[in-house]
């Protein structure tokens, strides 16, 4: 079921998946997207995991059907419109599991609003800051969209999302990805890339929150490196951990099926057994 929400003005669209609150079978699951997708790059994680669970899938103002919203400045701004549809949905308490971008957003709702949430995932992503070089590089891409359009930059940049081995047997998923890019509005990706420039460090976020926390890593992860994202796991009371080898920035759709049954697991607050994989509870 799509629907929508008004936030500082502007339209906000979410889908909402799954049994009715009466009959559900386990926690209410908000899955949020990263750059640059929309709500719908989630949708192999949504057809396994609707049966059984509630699920709310929002498309980010400026992304999907959602409209560009120029009064958010920063993650805390998007946080508080997942906070949005949560109240608008009634939920008391969600598992939150975010992708890059979303994952930046999630960690501040964890931060604004921990006792809104029974668990987070962290889904290719990181509660690491962007380094002096990432920030450099990051204003520099809002000036090249700035000057060939957001369209122009993404098709140089979502190939690179990807492992080798999708790329070379799946790029037709990968260009079906870059052709629906054209989508977006330049303004909108430029204010992506600004809030994920500006984010704080989120680390004592992790060692605050006494919830499960899920990690997802992929080992040809570019953007979260398995190098920066496996010592924050020691970081929680309880951390769980997927490794997915030969695996990109782009795990949920390199790797489907193992994502999903971690997904479930984890949903069921039970211990992750999905090979490769290491758990940890510390």
């Amino acid at each position: 079921m799509k629907k929508t929400v008004i936030h500082k003005g502007e339209i906000v669209t979410y889908q909402l998946l799954g049994p009715e609150p009466k009959e559900k079978q386990g926690p209410i699951l908000m899955l949020v997207h990263g750059f640059p997708e929309d709500g719908t790059i989630f949708r192999f994680q949504y057809d396994s995991l609707q049966k059984d669970f509630r699920i709310i899938v929002p498309d980010l103002p400026g992304s999907g059907e959602s409209e560009y919203n120029d009064q958010l400045q920063s993650v805390d701004d998007f946080a508080d419109v997942l906070l949005n549809i949560i109240d608008t949905e009634l939920a008391t308490r969600i598992v939150l599991v975010g992708h890059s971008m979303g994952g930046y957003i999630s960690l501040a709702f964890a931060k604004k609003y921990p006792e809104r949430i029974t668990g987070l995932g962290l889904l290719h992503s990181t509660a690491y800051p962007d380094s002096a070089e990432k920030k450099e590089n990051r204003m520099r891409a809002v000036e090249t969209m700035g000057k060939y359009g957001g369209h122009a930059f993404l098709k140089t940049v979502i190939p690179g999302l990807f492992g080798a081995a999708f790329k070379q047997h799946h790029m037709n998923v990968i260009e079906e990805i870059i052709s629906g890019s054209v989508r977006f509005k330049t303004v909108a990706l430029q204010q992506y890339y600004k809030i994920m420039h500006d984010r704080p460090d989120s680390t004592e976020v992790l060692k605050s929150l006494r919830i499960p926390i899920l990690f997802i890593v992929g080992s040809e992860d570019k953007a979260a490196p398995a190098s920066d994202v496996l010592p924050q796991s020691a970081l929680p009371v309880m951390a769980q951990i997927l490794i997915l080898p030969g695996i990109g920035h782009m795990g949920f759709l390199e790797a489907k099926t193992k994502v999903n049954e971690c997904l479930k697991t984890f949903l069921q607050l039970e211990k992750i057994n999905c090979p490769p994989t290491i758990s940890q509870l510390h």
